[in-house]
């Protein structure tokens, strides 16, 4: 039994066919353009690209990975002081490959000023500042630590002006 596959891809105006064929055990392809990894007797398989870098597990039970790197993120790059802002995390696999996490999903280390609270779902409320603050942020996923940042801006008039005649 031969299997063949053929991946289209779109360069540019043109279509390009790329075909590869694998042997009735399954083996690995590969082009300039993507990597195959095949078995028969089902549908199953990975298929990655490598720009952007995508990978396809189909038909695995369980998705296994590795956590090598963690960055939080932001749902904001700046954000009013007293006021909130979903956290998130962007874990790089041991694969090469990237995927976001939920707030809800990494351990919060505690705050630190100007960032007053994050609760469990990664929501940070900050406090009030006398002038744009730099936040930082870190917390953990599967083990790894991760940091990031946001701005904190100041949108209160503060102190009082006094003036002497």
């Amino acid at each position: 039994m031969l299997l063949t596959v053929i991946l289209t891809t779109q360069t540019n105006a043109a279509s390009v066919n790329l075909a590869s064929t694998i042997d009735c055990g399954g083996q690995r392809s590969s082009s300039a353009h993507y990597q195959q990894d095949d078995s028969i007797g089902g549908i199953v398989g990975v298929a990655s690209v490598g720009v952007p870098n995508e990978v396809a597990r189909h038909g695995y039970v369980g998705q296994l990975l590795e956590v090598t790197n963690l960055t939080i993120t932001a749902s904001a790059l700046s954000v009013p002081e007293t006021g909130s802002v979903q956290l998130g995390g962007f874990a790089l696999l041991d694969d090469g490959t990237a995927m976001a996490v939920d707030g809800l999903h990494i351990i919060w280390n505690s705050p630190v000023v100007p960032v007053s609270t994050i609760s469990v779902n990664g929501v940070a409320t900050t406090a009030t500042v006398a002038v744009d603050t730099a936040a930082l942020v870190s917390g953990s996923y599967l083990g790894v630590y991760g940091s990031g940042s946001f701005l904190v801006l100041n949108i209160t008039a503060q102190g009082t002006i006094y003036s002497f005649r």
